[in-house]
């Protein structure tokens, strides 16, 4: 019986590390009085791909024993070779009065309120709280440098029908994260990983920080794991082996559009061409270049960089320019820089500064008396963003969220147009306060087996008296509204709901049903409308030799409009990974 309860302490043994190199190990559980195989009473899995999960296996077998109240259920002998393990187990009696005793005041105190626990007596009498005590310890201590550690019973003290013992805990030795070492073609600086999957060397060994790292290599771009992580251990030190590879992260991406000209029933040729360059050197930065033309005379261009991780902080920059020019009536000017506090992967909270300035490209009639629908101006702003997403999969993601907000308030000051009449502006202010809001929230929630919903709620806002059509947002298009010209409208206002069903048959590619709908707001110093457009239509996203290639058809309807199939907008675009 003494040699039997010795051996209860050892089914909590919860955390061993090996090498694998076969990829398949059995598992057979007896009964030691009878020699029959115990699945027809506790069903229990019999191959595993590694060691690790079949220890677990065993152990949480013997824990459902225990949840039934057979207390001293316990193992009394393991017969093993390289692949196969065979456990005698004696399943014991069934108890159903437990007292067990907390020795030394062990169990991590910040879990003590949430148990049925005697402050006097120090102990526990209900055995659903004993084994929610023990397995909370054991992840208390296995996530502070300890992946050792055991509980077991001592002064065990057995009656008919009760059970009587004590909680011991043995730490065994500490562990702190010495290197991560990454396997595989993929190649990044020792500070971008450490930050990013948010582990850092010399730190103490943390189990639940170690179990989300393949979620979190997930979400870089740029890699692709293998193979689940590994970690060695030797001495008091552990190195965690990361088994990632290279993928092609750089794009170059170009959309065609072909849309109808309203006005002469022509055709207009839109383009919006990316080239993103990731990772470059190899300090997880990155430089991207976007010119949009979406008419005949109105273009944009914007320039973006970033680098995580200034000086091995937590700290990262952010560097933009944009330039936009509309038709032959004025052109934009937007500088930016952006300072991040980067939390753990994507994630981050940013502080920037926004200078904006706008100059007219036509000379205005002076026996005007009022203004016209643009005017020029310089804005300067400051602002704050909060950026978190958690996505299964960067390229085609079918499970996760994104939610990226902006908010900002600054000064604009209206340019005095030497060829209109002063007197026009004794009834507004040249300086005034500007506020803007922008936010996008987007869900990938999973159906079936290869589907997904992606819903999608986008709204911005821009509040000032002295508004023009050259400050407000534009939006429409394949990027926000589908079924519309690109930027075809203008809002001081908009709110922007997607809701999108997608099949995805393999990796980069999926066929989609779609509607989208918006509420905007147009409110200038010379004029105030509002709308409620929709569209809907069907798409493809698929893989080919040139990259990954996009087909969208959509229906559009505003106001009282009906919808035209002649004025369907159809997109072609691909994107090439290199």
């Amino acid at each position: 019986m003494l040699k039997k309860i010795a051996l209860i302490g050892f089914v909590f043994i919860i955390s061993f590390k090996f090498t694998v190199a076969q990829s398949k190990y059995t598992l057979c559980i007896l009964n030691s009085i009878t020699n029959n195989d115990i699945r027809n009473i506790k069903p229990y899995k019999t191959s595993f791909n590694d060691t690790l999960q079949r220890y677990k296996e065993l152990n949480e077998l013997i824990l459902k024993f225990w949840k039934d109240e057979y207390i001293t259920t316990t193992i009394d002998s393991i017969i093993s070779d390289s692949f196969n393990l065979t456990a005698y187990i004696n399943i014991g009696n069934k108890y159903k009065y437990l007292l067990i005793k907390d020795s030394n005041n062990q169990i991590p105190i910040t879990n003590k309120g949430i148990f049925k626990h005697n402050q006097v007596n120090n102990c526990y009498s209900n055995y659903v709280y004993i084994q929610n005590q023990i397995n909370f310890s054991l992840l208390y201590y296995e996530n502070n440098g300890y992946p050792f550690a055991t509980i077991q019973f001592d002064s065990i003290v057995i009656s008919d029908s009760s059970f009587t013992g004590t909680l011991v805990i043995n730490k065994n030795k500490q562990y702190i994260i010495d290197s991560i070492i990454v396997k595989g073609s993929a190649f990044a600086s020792s500070n971008y990983i450490q930050k990013f999957v948010g582990i850092k060397s010399k730190t103490l060994y943390n189990e639940a920080q170690n179990r989300n790292i393949s979620k979190k290599i997930k979400e870089i771009d740029f890699f692709k794991e293998t193979k689940p992580m590994e970690i060695e251990f030797f001495e008091n030190k552990a190195n965690i082996l990361l088994f990632v590879d290279k993928i092609k992260a750089n794009q170059f991406d170009g959309i065609i559009g072909i849309m109808p000209n309203d006005k002469n029933n022509r055709f207009v040729i839109t383009g919006d061409i990316k080239f993103m360059l990731l990772n470059s050197f190899n300090k997880g930065e990155l430089l991207a270049f976007r010119w949009h033309k979406f008419d005949k005379l109105s273009q944009d261009l914007k320039i973006t960089t970033s680098y995580p991780f200034l000086l091995s902080s937590p700290f990262g920059v952010d560097l933009e320019y944009y330039l936009y020019k509309k038709d032959t009536s004025y052109i934009t000017n937007k500088g930016k820089i952006g300072f991040k506090y980067i939390f753990e992967g994507n994630n981050h909270l940013k502080a920037f500064y926004e200078k904006q300035n706008t100059t007219l490209l036509f000379k205005l009639n002076n026996n005007d008396s009022t203004f016209s629908n643009y005017n020029s101006s310089n804005i300067n702003i400051y602002g704050l963003g909060f950026r978190k997403q958690k996505l299964n999969n960067m390229m085609n993601p079918r499970k996760g969220y994104i939610i990226d907000i902006i908010a900002s308030a600054g000064n604009k000051e209206i340019k005095i147009n030497k060829d209109l009449p002063n007197i026009i502006y004794n009834d507004i202010k040249l300086k005034s306060t500007i506020y803007i809001y922008d936010a996008d929230i987007s869900f990938f929630i999973p159906t079936f087996s290869r589907s997904c919903i992606y819903l999608s709620a986008k709204s911005a806002s821009i509040f000032n008296d002295y508004l023009f059509d050259n400050d407000l947002f534009r939006t429409g298009g394949l990027k926000t509204l589908r079924g519309f010209d690109e930027e075809s409208i203008q809002a001081s206002f908009y709110t922007i709901l997607t809701a999108e069903y997608r099949y995805l048959y393999d990796e980069y590619s999926y066929l989609n049903i779609f509607w989208n709908g918006c509420h905007y707001e147009k409110n200038t110093l010379k004029s105030y409308h509002t709308g409620n457009p929709f569209g809907f239509g069907v798409g493809i996203n698929f893989k080919t030799k040139l990259g990954v290639f996009s087909v969208n058809y959509a229906l559009g309807k505003q106001d009282k409009e009906p919808i035209y199939p002649k004025r369907a907008k159809i997109h072609f675009g691909i994107i090439n990974y290199f």
